[in-house]
């Protein structure tokens, strides 16, 4: 179960890593990068969250029960809500923000020790408002979203692969 985590890891890791190069810069967040492919490609965007979500839907289920099944519910939201021709911006954060706060309801569930990744958070967070234009805080200006969405699913991983 453990190797579904692992693969899960290494694809959101290899997004992110492309994401970053396309741009040459830390994206906004991962779910606002769906957005900016065209119209016709954001079904790929769509299929890489349908396939990480999946290859987490056992472990999460089987460790959180029905927590885990909601916060996949609403990982799956979130991937097909692009694919739909209406205007589903909305539903598509609504279905990411609920998924965020699933996940971290669930890391308390498993191993609330990884809720301490959120103090990699604070620090990147406030570092872009006490030195705006220091090295870190240029970086990380208007990445808050991205950093959270990161810390969740780290928190996330960490506590799936511990337990």
């Amino acid at each position: 179960m453990k190797i579904l985590v692992i693969v899960s890891a290494l694809l959101v890791i290899a997004y992110v890593a492309i994401a970053i190069w396309r741009k040459k810069e830390l994206p906004e967040s991962i779910s606002a990068t769906v957005y900016e492919l065209p119209r016709k490609k954001q079904w790929l965007w769509s299929a890489w969250l349908g396939i990480v979500s999946a290859l987490l839907f056992y472990p999460l289920t089987d460790a959180a029960g029905g927590l885990g099944w909601l916060t996949e519910v609403c990982l799956f939201g979130t991937a097909l809500t692009p694919l739909v021709k209406a205007d589903t911006k909305k539903w598509h954060y609504v279905f990411a923000i609920a998924a965020g706060i699933l996940s971290q309801v669930c890391v308390v569930m498993l191993d609330a020790m990884w809720l301490g990744v959120w103090m990699a958070f604070a620090f990147l967070f406030l570092s872009s408002y006490v030195q705006p234009e220091g090295w870190l805080g240029k970086e990380m200006k208007g990445k808050g979203v991205m950093i959270a969405e990161v810390v969740c699913y780290v928190s996330m991983i960490g506590s799936l692969l511990t337990i």
